[in-house]
């Protein structure tokens, strides 16, 4: 599976809203949690096991330049806007302009969207390890999906 095969997190299935069964309302992905991760999965009816594993790595590679590109520009925005204020969520201070707030809150999105999709795909490969401790694994010692 190449990158490219791999779907963007901020687009179908990732945003897709549906109600599972014994649920009362409609989840999003960014919801689930491992028990409903194989039926979300149907809306990748081709895709195994060793897919889905391969998608949570290639999302995760994705995941670390969208954390990055986020902190670069927290960084850049803050040296240029200034740092004093009040602070809202996503690193974004209450006196920068809205275009520069747009922005790094779209990339903090991001960030999210696509850790959301590497743990859905890492649900859908049908682990049991603790996502954040494989994904510490992958990052910190290389270590085995």
């Amino acid at each position: 599976m190449q990158a490219k095969d791999v779907p963007d997190p901020q687009r179908f299935p990732y945003t897709e809203y549906v109600k599972p069964p014994k649920y009362n309302r409609a989840i999003r992905l960014s919801d689930v949690d491992s028990s409903c991760a194989r039926w979300w999965a149907r809306f990748m009816p081709r895709w195994s096991a060793e897919d889905h594993l391969e998608a949570a790595l290639i999302q995760l590679e994705r995941w670390v330049k969208a954390s990055g590109n986020h902190s670069d520009a927290v960084g850049f925005m803050e040296s240029k806007y200034g740092d004093q204020g009040g602070l809202i969520s996503g690193g974004l201070r209450e006196h920068w302009p809205d275009d520069a707030k747009d922005t790094v809150r779209a990339l903090a999105h991001l960030a999210t969207d696509t850790l959301d999709a590497a743990h859905f795909h890492y649900c859908a490969a049908g682990k049991r390890k603790p996502f954040v401790a494989w994904k510490e694994d992958v990052l910190t010692r290389g270590g085995e999906p």
